[in-house]
């Protein structure tokens, strides 16, 4: 026998080797194929799901209502990180969801939440309403909610149907 032949036994277990190897990178590459077909559907899938038809629009004023964020990002992870984070909404995106809202037929109508809104100046309050009856006049109705109310949430409420 030469030394450049291996035995029968010796070629017997390289091929049996090679086809576990083999079998082995297959298996894996066909799983980690399942887990990334998985994963993409789930991203493709991924959303909001679709608004129902007369879907009511829930407007929770919780906060102050101001025309810009005031301070800095520093300064407002610092009193989130204390806990003490007021809420802040920006007067622009109330405006624009009750705009958008109005515009949208899958919104029937619109409750605004007052019971957590925080002093407020009057000219914010009084664009909100104007937002309010711009909801209103495209014929759809407008409930506010709230266990009591101070002035300004009165003037807010005053502007809905109900």
């Amino acid at each position: 026998m030469s030394a450049s032949s291996p035995g029968r036994t010796r070629r017997f277990f390289r091929g049996l080797w090679r086809f576990v190897d083999v079998s082995r990178r297959v298996v894996l590459n066909l799983l980690f194929l399942l887990v990334l077909a998985i994963v993409v559907l789930a991203l493709m899938k991924s959303g909001a799901p679709p608004l129902a038809e007369k879907t009511t629009l829930v407007l929770n004023l919780e906060g102050t209502i101001s025309e810009q964020r005031a301070g800095n990002l520093r300064a407002s992870a610092l009193d989130q990180v204390r806990g003490e984070t007021t809420q802040k909404i920006q007067l622009r995106e109330v405006v624009a969801v009750l705009d958008a809202a109005s515009k949208d037929v899958r919104i029937g109508n619109v409750l605004v939440v007052l019971d957590e809104l925080q002093p407020t100046g009057f000219a914010t309050v009084r664009e909100v309403g104007a937002a309010l009856d711009r909801f209103r006049a495209s014929g759809k109705k407008v409930v506010a909610w709230g266990s009591g109310y101070d002035q300004r949430q009165y003037d807010i409420a005053s502007h809905a149907d109900e």
